[in-house]
């Protein structure tokens, strides 16, 4: 679906939503690969 381009996507920096995280949010899918896995099944 991204091409070669998604290395940079999936492969960059790891960053916390300190913020949300801290409010005591919980993401359904914390990782970006399972969110991204989780809009084409």
């Amino acid at each position: 679906m991204l091409g070669e381009m998604s290395s940079l996507l999936l492969g960059s920096l790891k960053i916390a939503p300190a913020v949300a995280v801290g409010a005591g949010y919980q993401f359904r899918h914390p990782r970006l690969e399972d969110a991204l896995s989780a809009t084409v099944r």
